[in-house]
């Protein structure tokens, strides 16, 4: 099948839904298993094949996630192999520089992008300004390239230690100025070539010294970590230290070293289709509901990001 397939992409034959379900489809739900984006793209069009192809039926039309494909499998990769390599790239372009695989992660599509910003690409040509398939469903790109998780008390987490749970989803727990919980958020490119990656917080106490955390896994469970839940785990590195201004930081600064470079400095050196991990602790001498006198800090949520070259 994998044969076949490559050779339906060279030579530009019709793929119908069934053929691409029973290798190309298959081969990409092994891979990401949890991922609801090929799910999103049936429920809406009827067809898996347009997680690669423009039209339902496949055939020799393909929107730019597909086109890296084949690019791979015609440079001789396997299946896995040109799935893999597309996932490090941002193919679609999309608006937030997020690569396909934290698009697949966060169950959006990785080869539509919002608005007239879309290219088709045929054997002969490349038909830019083009909108998505209107019977797509689900987000067509994530908001951020950081992937949230980590809501205490909630999806199998830990509930907070203090009686103190988030006011909502992607909150750290509550602290001692009541603002409902921390969250953190990220904006730029994690491009090991191009790193633009940056880091902000919000919901913290005011003035709270903070940590940017990294971390090399991801514990979806939690563990108590002083008045909050830390999910980041792993090979564990302290990458910032800032004091927070009016419950907020923002890391890296101009002038400081790059997300990237700060972690390699500090002994993990990334590479490009790496996860890793990130939250921010904070100083928060008020404990709360009966937590030991030690546990003076707390912690925002968590998000992961997926590096690229």
């Amino acid at each position: 099948m994998r044969i076949l397939l490559a050779a339906c992409l060279s030579f530009l034959a019709l793929c119908s839904t069934s053929f691409a379900h029973g290798s190309f489809v298959t081969t990409w739900q092994g891979m990401y298993p949890n991922s609801q984006t090929d799910n999103n793209v049936q429920a809406g069009s009827g067809s898996y094949c347009m997680v690669c192809h423009w039209g339902s039926n496949g055939g020799p039309s393909w929107n730019p996630y597909g086109w890296r494909i084949r690019d791979n499998l015609n440079a001789g990769l396997s299946i896995t192999d040109a799935i893999t390599e597309a996932g490090t790239a941002n193919p679609d372009a999309d608006p937030v520089g997020a690569a396909s695989l934290v698009e697949i992660v966060a169950g959006t599509q990785p080869g539509w992008t919002p608005g007239p910003n879309n290219t088709q690409y045929t054997p002969t040509s490349q038909n830019s300004g083009q909108n998505p398939p209107a019977n797509i469903l689900g987000s067509l790109d994530p908001a951020s390239p950081l992937i949230l998780y980590c809501s205490p008390g909630q999806a199998g987490t830990l509930a907070c230690p203090c009686g103190n749970p988030p006011t909502g989803s992607s909150r750290g727990c509550n602290n001692s100025d009541n603002t409902g919980g921390a969250s953190i958020d990220a904006a730029g490119l994690p491009s090991l070539g191009q790193d633009g990656i940056v880091f902000t917080t919000s919901g913290q106490k005011m003035s709270a010294t903070s940590v940017l955390l990294q971390g090399s896994a991801q514990n979806n469970a939690g563990a108590i970590f002083g008045q909050g839940v830390r999910c980041v785990a792993g090979s564990l590195k302290r990458l910032y230290v800032r004091p927070a201004s009016g419950g907020s930081i923002r890391v890296p600064l101009s002038g400081d070293p790059s997300v990237s470079a700060r972690s390699a400095a500090l002994g993990d050196p990334l590479s490009a289709g790496v996860e890793r991990e990130y939250m921010v602790y904070y100083r928060d001498p008020i404990v709360l509901g009966g937590c030991a006198a030690t546990s003076t800090f707390n912690t925002t949520s968590s998000g992961s990001l997926i590096w690229l070259p």
